[in-house]
């Protein structure tokens, strides 16, 4: 009797961890379609947000915002240019800096206060290993801008 109740206690708490630190989607060179601010996540608007069991993961590149261009070739090749003249750790995978710079370019297509998209930009585009400076989020800002978000 006590071993079965020491087998479920473990498996209780197992399940409680797993249900407190989740499981993440793996990064399998896929898009995962997040859900932009000021959308909802249904059959018609997309996905729900990264890191829930019910986001969908697709071979396409994800459903674009309403306004936000998607850099071509040229501008993606200026765009990485233009990062790495700021930093070049702020350039890492193509594909997530152009999702990361076309979230930069929504909230400047947005009209967000300067300093809003600023610190947004850095959110963006810094990891805890790498802070991104006031001065290198307003580079990075100048970068979307320049590149293909004019």
């Amino acid at each position: 009797m006590k071993k079965w109740l020491v087998v479920a206690g473990a498996v209780l708490v197992v399940g409680g961890l797993f249900l407190l630190f989740g499981a993440r989607p793996r990064e399998s060179g896929r898009a995962v379609e997040p859900v932009r601010p000021g959308t909802t996540a249904g059959p018609t608007a997309g996905a729900t947000a990264v890191g829930t069991p019910s986001a969908r993961v697709t071979d396409t590149a994800p459903a674009q915002p309403s306004g936000v261009p998607s850099p071509d070739r040229e501008q993606t090749a200026a765009l990485v240019a233009a990062l790495r003249a700021v930093d070049p750790l702020l350039v890492g995978r193509q594909d997530r800096v152009v999702d990361r710079a076309r979230n930069v370019c929504w909230d400047l297509r947005e009209g967000r206060d300067p300093a809003v998209v600023e610190r947004n930009a850095a959110a963006l585009f810094g990891t805890e290993a790498f802070v991104v400076s006031e001065e290198q989020a307003a580079g990075i800002v100048d970068a979307v801008k320049g590149s293909f978000c004019g």
